[in-house]
């Protein structure tokens, strides 16, 4: 039994089964696109600030940079690093939560050590972004530490 059956309207609502169905024709697609790339992420310029120490809450905050970059910038254990901060799985930012970041959309987890998949369902961890301390200005650096 279809939509089209109890409505007049000529372009029925997708319900649930066609919905399932589509979703099905298109799985290949849908792998590809939450599947991560293999390029590199362009953060910004060397120096550019992306926050300051004040801009931490509960140890971490979200900036954007030049590129349009959204990162994770955390305090962990006086130690400034910075990840990317969309899920690799869902597209959700991640925010950090008892220790880990956490994606709320559907649960993934990602060590604060490293940005590695501590938990799925996302397969690949977030991307460092080099980050250091110029005073009290958070500035992107050149390279990894």
């Amino acid at each position: 039994m279809s939509c089209a059956s109890h409505s007049s309207d000529p372009s029925p609502e997708l319900n649930r089964r066609a919905a399932l169905a589509l979703a099905a024709g298109l799985g290949g697609s849908a792998l590809v696109a939450c599947s991560g790339s293999d390029e590199a992420i362009d953060p910004g310029p060397a120096g550019e600030s992306v926050g300051s120490v004040s801009d931490f809450e509960d140890g971490a905050f979200v900036a954007r940079t030049s590129t349009g970059l959204q990162i994770v910038v955390l305090d962990v254990d006086g130690e400034v690093r910075a990840f990317t901060a969309v899920c690799p799985h869902a597209n959700c930012t991640v925010r950090l939560k008892e220790g880990m970041l956490d994606c709320p959309c559907h649960g993934s987890l990602f060590s604060t050590d490293d940005g590695s998949v501590q938990r799925g369902p996302a397969r690949e961890g977030l991307e460092p972004v080099a980050v250091t301390l110029d005073g009290d200005s958070i500035v992107l650096s050149s390279s990894a530490s």
